[in-house]
């Protein structure tokens, strides 16, 4: 819901303006043997003002959160609604063509638009990030499903999967020094401990952000890496994350552009920075209360063990989501504690 001196007809210049720079909002997917981006031209911004009754809004809200259809239909909806009690933007982009730093981006620009008529959107790398994700052969190494050293080792060989959650808030204040890299040594090192033995893999949901031409790139730019620690007596923390660096950089260097998540067998744990997903901040400037209603993450796949580690303005929250026909709550919580222990040994 926007504020009362919001300029509605400008706001929605704004965000066409905005919208209109990042080609990667215009891909859709086709299928054929396999699934492909396909670039749809037609799809430009048209963002407006809808006239209605605050009753006809609140009937319109169900359907815009309404699934996709990801072949047919234009894959982001930005609509601006103006009854008799308020006005209300509303923004909603499929995660198949945006990840949490793209939305940050998109709401930082469409305010800086709104405010001023000189701003000069950056430039979106899309199809040069594309190209050079492309221009050489690579194959992913295979991950030995079931894995001792893949696994961390579990309090009961349970069947089947039903979620267990812990969570600690402000776990520290965010630091641009503290990258994936950080976290998941910190992760390695806790997972060693757990299981008793130097040896771990970590499927790390990588940002993939990590050349210059991708600060403005609005898209799905993560991607799935395969990182192996040894964790050796003696092996200081920054050396782990200085394997762990060289790991990511070597396999985001290469045309990887997928994002799996394993539903056979147990793909073991899984990391994932969920950079920016929480800062709005910029939009600040224009909203009086947000109405989304904040999905609660769901267990997904037969992983055992997902931690989350989530960026709001300022600080940084953490959360394990486990399998708890594995793992018990008892257990998990010491892992957490222990996890956090070694992030604040390192800070």
């Amino acid at each position: 819901r926007l504020k009362p001196e919001v300029d509605i007809d400008r706001l929605a210049m704004a965000a066409n303006r905005v919208l209109y720079c990042h080609p990667g909002l215009r891909i859709r997917l086709t299928r054929e043997d396999r699934f492909y981006q396909q670039y749809e031209e037609s799809y430009t911004p048209d963002v407006s003002v809808t006239e209605l009754s605050e009753s006809e809004f609140r009937g319109r809200m169900t359907e815009l959160d309404a699934p996709y259809n990801i072949f047919k239909d234009r894959l982001y909806r930005c609509h601006i609604f103006k009854t008799e009690k308020a006005n209300y933007f509303y923004l909603d982009i499929h995660h198949v063509i945006c990840d949490g730093t793209s939305r940050k981006i998109l709401i930082d620009q469409i305010t800086r638009a709104y405010l001023d008529d000189a701003y000069e959107i950056p430039r979106d790398y899309f199809f040069y990030m594309l190209s050079k994700r492309f221009e050489e052969e690579y194959e992913e190494k295979p991950v030995p499903h079931g894995s001792e050293v893949h696994l961390l080792r579990m309090d009961h060989d349970g069947k089947g999967s039903e979620r267990g959650d812990v969570q600690r808030p402000n776990i520290a204040r965010k630091d641009a020094g503290k990258d994936g890299s950080f976290f998941v040594a910190a992760l390695a090192i806790a997972c060693t401990e757990h299981n008793g033995r130097p040896d771990v893999m970590i499927k790390e949901v990588f940002a993939g952000r990590n050349e210059w031409y991708t600060r403005d790139i609005v898209g799905e730019l993560a991607n799935p890496v395969t990182v192996e620690v040894s964790v050796e007596e003696g092996k200081s923390f920054d050396e782990i994350r200085e394997e762990i660096r060289m790991q990511e950089l070597y396999q985001t260097s290469h045309p990887i552009n997928k994002m799996t998540v394993d539903i056979g067998g147990k793909s073991g744990i899984r990391f994932n920075y969920q950079k920016n997903t929480l800062d709005v901040s910029a939009f600040d400037e224009f909203a009086e209360e947000d109405l989304s209603e904040k999905a609660d993450a769901e267990m997904r796949g037969t992983f055992s063990l997902n931690i989350i580690e989530l960026e709001d303005k300022d600080t940084l929250d953490a959360r394990i989501l486990y399998n708890a026909m594995q793992y018990e709550k008892e257990a998990m919580e010491k892992f957490m504690d222990r996890y956090l222990e070694i992030i604040r040994e390192n800070l």
